[in-house]
């Protein structure tokens, strides 16, 4: 499958949100991004795998300090790799991307964030595979899916007809044209992130009244959506229940280790 996907450059968001990151607090850490899970800075693990994957060219990793990691004994030496790039991050994610976007991008991005422990390679590859063909792509879960293995887990769920989604940290940017006029609306709503239904209103009464009676499948809502923007965008339904857990609480932190321990034990 990986002989068919085209090659592509990856962003990795790793920086600080506003306010009180009660992970790093705990932790007694500068950001969230060097939080320890299993024993390694939680951005270990999502970078590792990106700098893994056979088609991927660079690695833009997104700070609003690049020398956050620089005194990290495991990331300074990951962030010496010639493919990763530290990127100084500005005040909100779309803004960060766009920049960076319209000064560099000459190909698909794929965008993911630092709390995406358990991304793997059969995640990229089932996304991106999928992905590809269209100007923007979103993963995500289906309820069934993730409570199936991890009914302890707890998600932010979009509700349509034919089930709850909740989203898996994974973005195709495929068409830089396209996804620049995107990314600033999302700026004007990248606050309410967790909030379906507000994210859902401020594409329109119709859309919001279609979420609540349930008269839309959420796959065709997003096509709906990129169409009012001129864009082809899809959803992709990740088959592996671990692609929505990241680690945004302690308990998240838990079941991660538990998760890992799990897979750890199921190699040897």
């Amino acid at each position: 499958m990986q002989d068919n996907i085209v090659r592509f450059d990856a962003i990795l968001l790793a920086g600080n949100r506003p306010g009180v990151e009660i992970l790093s607090q705990n932790a007694d850490v500068s950001c969230k991004a060097l939080v320890p899970i299993a024993g390694k800075p939680m951005l270990y693990y999502p970078l590792k795998t990106l700098l893994l994957h056979p088609k991927i060219n660079k690695i833009w990793v997104l700070h609003q300090d690049i020398h956050a990691f620089d005194n990290d004994p495991i990331l300074s030496k990951m962030i010496n790799d010639p493919r990763v790039i530290m990127h100084q991050s500005g005040a909100g994610i779309s803004s960060s991307v766009s920049i960076l976007m319209s000064e560099y991008a000459n190909g698909p991005m794929l965008l993911t964030t630092g709390d995406n422990v358990l991304l793997d390679q059969e995640m990229i590859a089932h996304f991106s595979g999928a992905a590809q063909h269209h100007d923007i792509a979103v993963a995500m879960v289906e309820s069934k899916i993730l409570l199936a293995q991890y009914p302890e887990s707890k998600r932010t769920w979009l509700k349509f007809r034919g089930g709850k989604w909740s989203g898996a940290n994974m973005f195709w940017l495929g068409n830089r044209d396209k996804a620049l006029p995107i990314l600033k609306f999302w700026q004007s709503i990248e606050h309410d992130r967790k909030k379906g239904r507000k994210i859902i209103r401020a594409f329109g009464i119709g859309f919001l009244l279609a979420s609540i009676l349930r008269l839309i499948t959420l796959p065709n809502a997003i096509k709906k959506a990129g169409q009012k923007f001129g864009a082809d965008i899809a959803l992709v339904s990740m088959p592996q229940a671990q692609a929505c857990i990241d680690v945004d609480k302690p308990e998240d932190i838990i079941l991660t280790e538990h998760i890992m321990d799990v897979d750890t034990a199921r190699i040897q």
